[in-house]
Order: C-alpha cells, then sequence, then structure tokens
C-alpha cells in the first residue's frame, strides 16, 4: 500500500469510528439522565463492603431444596461443608456497590446480616446469597457522588444499549464464506509457526500480527480470491480483500497459537467487524459522517498523516 493509499484507507477507518461513536453518543450517552435524587439514594452503599456467602448449583430443585433448608433454620456453614463452592468463600466474598448484575445487587443490598435472597437464575444455574456481615470502609466524600453517578450512568448506558441492540441488530444473520475462512486460517498459521515467539506480546499475553504481516498474508490469496465475497451481508456485501484491509489498519491478535486457537480468534474478530459494520452503516444512512463535528476532527486527523 502506497503512501497516498494508506492516508485514505486509514482516513476512511477513522471516519467510521467516528461515525460509530457519534451513533453511540445519540442513542445512548445524550438519553442517558441521572438525578441528584438518584445519586442521594444509593450513595451509603458505596461505604460498604458486604461479606457473602452463596449457594450454587446447575439444579434447580437442588437450589430450592437448599433455600428450605435454609428456611428450617440449618446454617449456611452447615451446607457449605461439603459443597465445592465452600472453598471460594472460605472467608466470605467481599462485595462492593456497582460490581455485581444490577438486579442481584439489589437482593443483596436490600439484606440485614444473617439474611439470604430467594433462589436467583443466574446465565449458568442459580444461586442464593447470604449476608455474613457488613463492614464499613472509609471513601473519599469529594469523589463519591462522582463515583455513584459513573456506575448509574454504565447501568443506564447499557439499558438504553439493549433497547439499541434489539432494535437495530438482533436478528439480523450474516455468514462468512467458509472456504476464504480456512485458506485465511491456515495462511496464518504457516506465516508464524516457525517463528512464533516473534509474535508474541509478553506484556498483552497475545500474539500479534501487524499491518505488515497481514499485507504479506493478502499477498497470498488470488486476485478472483481477494474480490470474491467473504462477510455475505444481503446489500453490499464485504469482499476479502476489504477485510483483509481492515485487518491491515486494526492488526489481529490471538491467545493461543493453534490451528483452532486462531480460529477462534477469527470468528471472534469477524463476529466484532460484522457488529461494527451493521453500526456504522447505521450511522451512514443518517448522514452522520456529514456533521461538522466528524468532519472537524477528520481534518485533525489527516493533518498529522
Amino acid at each position: 500500500m502506497d503512501t497516498v493509499e494508506y492516508v485514505i484507507n486509514s482516513t476512511k477507518n477513522i471516519e467510521r469510528k467516528l461515525v460509530k461513536d457519534k451513533l453511540y453518543k445519540i442513542e445512548i450517552e445524550e438519553k442517558v439522565k441521572v438525578t441528584d435524587d438518584e445519586i442521594l439514594k444509593n450513595l451509603s452503599k458505596l461505604k460498604e463492603k458486604r461479606i457473602m456467602n452463596f449457594l450454587f448449583s446447575e439444579s434447580e430443585k437442588e437450589i430450592y431444596h437448599l433455600y428450605d433448608k435454609l428456611l428450617s433454620g440449618i446454617s449456611i456453614d452447615s451446607l457449605l461443608l461439603d459443597r465445592k463452592e465452600a472453598k471460594e468463600q472460605v472467608n466470605g466474598i467481599p462485595v462492593l456497590y456497582g460490581e455485581m448484575d444490577e438486579d442481584i445487587e439489589n437482593k443483596v443490598f436490600n439484606l440485614k446480616v444473617n439474611q439470604f435472597t430467594e433462589p436467583i437464575k443466574l446465565k449458568r444455574g442459580w444461586g442464593i446469597y447470604y449476608l455474613k456481615k457488613i463492614e464499613f470502609i472509609k471513601t473519599e466524600n469529594s469523589n463519591n457522588k462522582k463515583r455513584i453517578k459513573e456506575i448509574l450512568f454504565a447501568r443506564k448506558a447499557k439499558a438504553l444499549y439493549n433497547i439499541f441492540f434489539n432494535q437495530y441488530i438482533k436478528g439480523t444473520v450474516v455468514t462468512n464464506d467458509k472456504d476464504l475462512f480456512e485458506q485465511l486460517k491456515n495462511k496464518i498459521y504457516k506465516t508464524i509457526k516457525n517463528r512464533s515467539e516473534d509474535f508474541f506480546n509478553k506484556n498483552k499475553e497475545v500474539y500479534q500480527l501487524n499491518g505488515y504481516e497481514i499485507k504479506r498474508i493478502a499477498s497470498q490469496f488470488s486476485e478472483e480470491e481477494l474480490e470474491s465475497n467473504f462477510i455475505k451481508f444481503d446489500v453490499a456485501p464485504i469482499n476479502m480483500r476489504k477485510y483483509l484491509l481492515d485487518l491491515e489498519l486494526n492488526n489481529f491478535e490471538f491467545k493461543e497459537f493453534s490451528l483452532d486457537g486462531i480460529a477462534s480468534a477469527l470468528r471472534k474478530n469477524i463476529k466484532a467487524y460484522i457488529f461494527e459494520e451493521l453500526l456504522v452503516r447505521e450511522g451512514y444512512s443518517r448522514g452522520l459522517q456529514n456533521t461538522k463535528e466528524i468532519k472537524d476532527e477528520l481534518k485533525t486527523w489527516e493533518k498529522s498523516f
């Protein structure tokens, strides 16, 4: 890629990210409102460290059986004696405000000492949370309101994001070409198999391919393959050349040096690419690339090249 082509592609790559960020700002950030009353209501929680025990089971029947035993007066320590999860909580598990799923956290912070929740459905299995004790911690009062606001903002933003996702993204099915995927996986593996240590970033503990290496890999595909549709959107599919260009500009990382490890990282990268592409297309359809804010920022970037 010559200098002019590099600047053009890099500028377009930056524009895409600015459009995506602008869409997020419009749909999420600008709609989130955190009131003073909400901050004050949660302020005291920041000064508590709740020491918890928990019971876990993948079986709904078993967790309700354990719940009935707690209700009958059997102590949680007795129930934990022969359970696998006991070793994770010998001294209890400290819980601070803002660290848990909000729905579970609300239940936990409503408990008094020696009280426990009803069985809660988790992403995997079921849990019961038991409040062992409350420790009070010193916090910097001047930062407390700011911290509470950040937590509440992040949670409201997540809720709005889920609404946005369901409206614009959920249900969209986009596949990739299996043959080109296999070729790319194998070419990446062959490129580094004899000197994998040269590509390992010890600080991040990942293998990394930079733009130069991705360009070398791209050169191993034929022109016909590079022009073939790789990511199969119904409208304007992405050819192999365009996808590899994105890898070239943003690099490629994977944790495990094996064909399976590379395949797993590629699938994750493609999924993220599809997701970003859907957001960018929505942003472009609204003309966000033409806003003064983005045009001015692009000018600043162009001057730095």
